[in-house]
């Protein structure tokens, strides 16, 4: 029997580190419900060698992938003990978005929704979506505003992937929405070019019976009103309602925001009058949850002291 003991082959120290973290990683799977495909984007691997290495048959760099996984467990672990975010609040805001939104919808007109960056316009729409499945959301940037780009993203958004001409994909897309009475909003709008605004101008007038929302910061308003050129006039005159959004976040809203959570009166007021500034509601919340990782991290409760080293490190002064 000692002799048959002594064959037994020993295990390497890269093997028994890989099977511990196979090991690690089927519990966290089974703990969030995760599919091995979206891990394996997530790590940079295909599937398949993420299953061998599960099934500890991986043929190529084992240390590599090991450490690659121990890397990703170990993010994913402090994500879960980090703070966590305030959800998406009804705020004053939230509600002049969403009532812009929905008179466009049920009117089959067009809103024009603008306002300063980090008001919380982009998460308004992304609860309208959320409650109406009929709309549909497309984000303007540098890549996506062109005619032929902003297009193209519709379709794809609608599910038609036949590409072709401008004109011909302008016409797939009105004979896809027309008597629809659906709804396409189109976040930061301030991107798109004037012949871009007048396809959707197009696309709007031909469907016939669909709605049609613009949102973004000033520049979007300042462009189809201020400069007075005719194209933008003929645009500007077909918007049913305009919706200028202030920088203003109220006591209750902040009651919403931070529902539940225990924040001293002195960091509220302060935070209050940070929403209220540039960036809005959006670096006061970034302010918040630096401030509170920092805390944690302490195991203090959340004071001035902490929003001040909190607003160092933003403002690149730490």
């Amino acid at each position: 029997m000692g002799e048959a003991l002594s064959e037994e082959r020993q295990f390497t120290d890269e093997e028994v580190a890989a099977a511990r973290t196979a090991e690690l990683l089927k519990q966290y799977i089974n703990s969030t419900g995760k599919s091995q495909n979206d891990i394996a984007k997530a790590i940079g691997m295909s599937p398949a060698a993420l299953t061998q290495f599960l099934k500890g048959t991986y043929p190529g760099n084992v240390t590599g992938i090991t450490q690659k996984i121990a890397s990703f467990l170990a993010v994913e672990y402090q994500r879960a003990d980090a703070v966590e975010k305030p959800e998406f609040a009804m705020t004053s805001i939230a509600k002049s978005v969403i009532s812009a939104i929905s008179y466009a919808h049920i009117n089959k007109d067009i809103a024009l929704i603008y306002g300063d960056a980090g008001l919380g316009k982009t998460m308004a729409i992304q609860y309208y979506m959320r409650t109406h499945t009929d709309a549909i959301y497309i984000s303007a940037d540098p890549t996506v505003a062109t005619p032929k780009a902003i297009v193209e993203e519709i379709l794809d958004a609608i599910g038609k992937h036949q590409y072709g001409t401008l004109r011909q994909e302008k016409n797939l897309i009105i004979s896809a929405l027309k008597g629809t009475g659906r709804l396409l909003i189109i976040d930061e709008a301030q991107h798109l070019t004037l012949r871009a605004l007048e396809v959707m101008r197009a696309i709007y007038d031909k469907a016939e019976g669909i709605g049609m929302v613009f949102c973004g910061n000033q520049a979007i308003h300042d462009r189809m009103y201020g400069r007075g050129e005719a194209a933008f006039a003929q645009f500007f005159s077909r918007i049913g309602i305009r919706r200028c959004l202030q920088p203003v976040v109220t006591e209750e809203d902040m009651d919403m925001i931070f529902d539940g959570r225990h924040i001293s009166r002195e960091v509220r007021e302060y935070l209050l009058k940070v929403a209220n500034m540039k960036g809005g509601i959006r670096y006061m919340i970034k302010l918040y949850m630096l401030a509170m990782t920092l805390a944690r991290a302490q195991n203090k409760p959340l004071d001035m002291d902490y929003i001040a080293e909190a607003k160092k490190t933003l403002m690149g002064d730490a």
